[in-house]
């Protein structure tokens, strides 16, 4: 578990810096290409390490390269710095540790900052084949649970990095992020030998407008040959209501169940909500022949807030 709640702490920062090549246009172009210089030093003189490293647990270094760079911030991140952690793990390296300031879930699903023990690597290799190791054992309650992520599985890079949206990583875009600095760079060409991707164009996870980066351990994607259409009612904007004492007998929605190709959903407990909590309601929808209501719901006051979809026995008006 504490494998997968940095990702929320890796992501703001990586996601950042992981598509500078457009951001960094809006500063011009001296800012662009000092990026760009520090992202290929990057990939130069790590390039050896993650190659060995990626070859020793039979995994694609081109995936590795792009997971380092995202969750380091390029390597410029303090943890990488101080303790050549490139990947955020918690914990200790062969009873090495340093304190670092980060955010967790609280057990009634709020965020709170802390200082948390991070491992602290001798070397730069050693932090890449941590990661690789954890790839290829996986945890320990499941040896398999990376195993999407190794080679004689995945037929291509683009397949082991979205493997790692849901195991690895907690973001629904986090595969496609990965895929996204590949593709940018051609790491698949420069570290993995050969071409490795698929001859088309992938098709990034589709992260709606509603549910941004929402943090789950597992995305679980529900198809419907006939969708059903909704109808949308304002509503009393900042409403707090409480969960229902059977909340947790519903599932979480990215969108109103069976109204959209694109919808997800996910456990209370995937998103860090252990028992009932406030909520704030600020639509209502109706779905056609069905008479039960759905409410959209986020766990915090600002708009700005992640946003999900209940059905209203989830509840307590």
């Amino acid at each position: 578990m504490n494998k997968l709640l940095k990702c929320c702490i890796a992501l703001l920062g990586g996601a950042l810096l992981g598509f500078t090549a457009g951001v960094n246009d809006l500063r011009g172009p001296e800012a662009a290409g000092a990026a760009s210089d520090v992202h290929t030093v990057f990939i130069s003189h790590y390039k050896s390490d993650v190659q060995k490293a990626a070859s020793k647990y039979r995994l694609y270094a081109s995936v590795m390269m792009a997971q380092a760079a995202l969750e380091s911030d390029w390597g410029q991140s303090t943890l990488t710095k101080e303790a050549n952690n490139f990947f955020g793990i918690k914990g200790a390296y062969n009873g090495q540790s340093v304190q670092m300031p980060t955010v967790e879930y609280t057990k009634n699903g709020q965020m709170e900052n802390i200082n948390a023990s991070f491992r602290k690597y001798p070397s730069a290799y050693a932090s890449f084949a941590d990661n690789g190791q954890t790839l290829r054992y996986g945890t320990s309650w499941d040896p398999k649970y990376y195993s999407g992520t190794w080679k004689e599985n995945a037929p291509t890079y683009e397949s082991a990095a979205n493997a790692l949206t849901g195991t690895y990583a907690t973001a629904p875009n986090y595969g496609s992020s990965l895929i996204s600095l590949i593709q940018l760079y051609g790491l698949n060409k420069i570290l993995d030998g050969k071409s490795t991707g698929s001859t088309s164009v992938s098709k990034p996870v589709v992260v709606p407008k509603d549910s941004k980066d929402v943090k789950v351990k597992k995305v679980v994607a529900v198809s419907s040959p006939s969708l059903s259409t909704v109808k949308y009612l304002p509503y009393k904007s900042n409403k707090a209501v409480s969960l229902s004492k059977s909340y947790d007998k519903y599932f979480v929605y990215n969108h109103v169940q069976g109204t959209s190709k694109n919808e997800q959903h996910y456990t209370w407990t995937q998103l860090g909500i252990k028992s009932p909590v406030w909520v704030y309601v600020d639509l209502k929808a109706e779905k056609s022949g069905s008479s039960t209501d759905w409410y959209r719901i986020r766990f915090y006051s600002s708009d700005k807030s992640q946003r999900f979809w209940v059905c209203s026995s989830a509840l307590k008006f």
